[in-house]
């Protein structure tokens, strides 16, 4: 389906939803078009943090090593988003997409791979938040799943005036949990990724064939799920490595690839847009493929798995960098105000000229996240 098809279906289910809702009063289900929230019972909100009661020590070092970590990556993140805006506004039109929103059918391809591996990511974040919270006696309000513009995530909303009262040291670590959880998701994924894959996550094997045109050059000699080592003895670790063979040869000429089914002989036809140009009538992986140390993994398997994998460790260290970010009402920009609040009760500098600064920091750096997204949404689409 195309991602305005799904976007209407979306639309259609989440106005379905909304109606429902309100016919039968349903206090769980919350559904706007677009929008669909789903609340947990209180039963299973107790289920999901009960282990917490009895980690306060393990949550009490997670959220000092997250405050540390917090710290560092939000320093990086605050370094690279003032750079790369820099470089964008002197190259602007010019320069390949900054950063991207992860919206399914979109800017990423509509899959059980992506979609797992964002919602992974947000509902670890939270649960960072609500374990954190819990075993240092706080009460959880929410627990819920959403649904947003097609991105699915998870939220726990936190009994906010006990999270503003509770000492300074206590409120930091729970807010900043989230982060540490996803900074240290991301170093068990890529040491699951290096024990699992060659060369992950930067040094792929080959390119991966996701599709054939039909009655292209390659039709009946390749089919989906085939990895293309090389061509005409030429590696292609990358699907740019690929197009620079491609680029090299003309339209008529053989092409020998080495792939995962053996040596295969394809008579390149003209790019349809380009008759100069020479055409192997596959559509092919951004990705790369990852051999797998398992070698009973079928190149479909693997490539699923690394896939997972790989969206993983993205989605998971942009948490982390984003909500390191020192701006509101991401979690640094929330302890930074606690702790301004605080600070100002026994110093002349009065709060309000603190909290001016805050907004006036979080408003640049939405600025300049703004600036990046509408700018690489605008060069994805190719407006």
């Amino acid at each position: 389906m195309e991602f305005i098809e799904i976007l209407v279906l979306f639309t259609g289910v989440s106005t379905l939803a909304m109606l429902t809702g309100r016919v039968l009063g349903l206090d769980w289900l919350e559904a706007y078009p677009l929008f669909i929230q789903i609340s947990t019972p209180q039963r299973v909100r107790n289920l999901l943090v009960k282990p917490a009661r009895n980690m306060e020590r393990l949550m009490g070092l997670l959220g000092d090593v997250s405050l540390l970590v917090s710290a560092v990556i939000g320093a990086w993140a605050l370094v690279w988003l003032v750079r790369t805006t820099g470089q964008l506004i002197k190259s602007w039109g010019r320069g390949p997409p900054t950063v991207l929103p992860p919206i399914p059918g979109f800017t990423l391809s509509f899959s059980g791979e992506v979609l797992f591996a964002l919602f992974f990511t947000l509902l670890i974040h939270e649960l960072g938040h609500a374990y954190s919270a819990v075993s240092h006696g706080l009460e959880i309000k929410k627990i819920g799943f959403f649904v947003l513009f097609l991105i699915p995530g998870a939220f726990v909303e936190i009994d906010e005036e006990a999270l503003f009262r509770a000492p300074v040291r206590r409120s930091a670590r729970i807010l900043s949990s989230g982060v540490g959880v996803n900074a240290i998701a991301t170093c068990l994924i890529l040491l699951v990724g290096l024990a699992a894959f060659y060369g992950f996550p930067t040094r792929p094997s080959g390119v991966y064939v996701e599709d054939v045109v039909t009655n292209g050059p390659s039709w009946g000699l390749i089919s989906p799920g085939t990895v293309i080592y090389a061509m005409n003895s030429t590696r292609t670790h990358t699907l740019d490595d690929l197009i620079r063979c491609l680029r090299r040869a003309s339209p008529g000429e053989l092409a020998i690839l080495e792939t995962s089914r053996g040596t295969i002989t394809v008579k390149l036809g003209a790019r349809p847009d380009n008759s100069s140009g020479a055409w192997l009538g596959v559509l092919l992986s951004p990705l790369g493929y990852y051999r797998p140390r398992l070698g009973y993994l079928s190149p479909c398997a693997a490539f699923s798995a690394a896939k997972t994998l790989l969206f993983l460790v993205i989605f998971n260290l942009s948490a982390a960098a984003i909500n390191a970010l020192p701006a509101l009402p991401l979690d640094v920009g929330r302890i930074l105000a606690i702790l301004f609040s605080r600070s100002t009760q026994n110093e002349s500098l009065s709060a309000s000229k603190l909290y001016k600064l805050l907004y006036a920091v979080s408003a640049v750096i939405w600025g300049m996240l703004g600036l990046n997204l509408i700018y690489s949404v605008i060069r994805f689409a190719g407006i």
